[in-house]
């Protein structure tokens, strides 16, 4: 739990320092939600008790603001 903790801190750290510095990030779990990682109940994949997954960042358009009703802008 103690590391879990810390990865968990340091990946905070990491999204927070890329949406500073303009950077999107997003999460692509299919990596860890295909079928074809088991086999007959014996795991394929190399980490069957840690699932992983791929963060990708990017430079993206920087997204409109959502309108305001008309009552909350005076």
């Amino acid at each position: 739990p103690a590391d879990w903790l810390r990865a968990g801190q340091a990946l905070q750290r990491v999204l927070l320092t890329a949406t500073a510095r303009g950077v999107s990030a997003s999460f692509l779990f299919q990596s860890i939600e295909r079928d074809d990682m088991r086999d007959d109940g014996i795991s394929i994949w190399p980490w069957a008790e840690n699932p992983q997954m791929v963060i990708r960042f990017g430079y993206a358009a920087r997204p409109l603001p959502a309108p305001r009703p008309e009552a909350a802008v005076r």
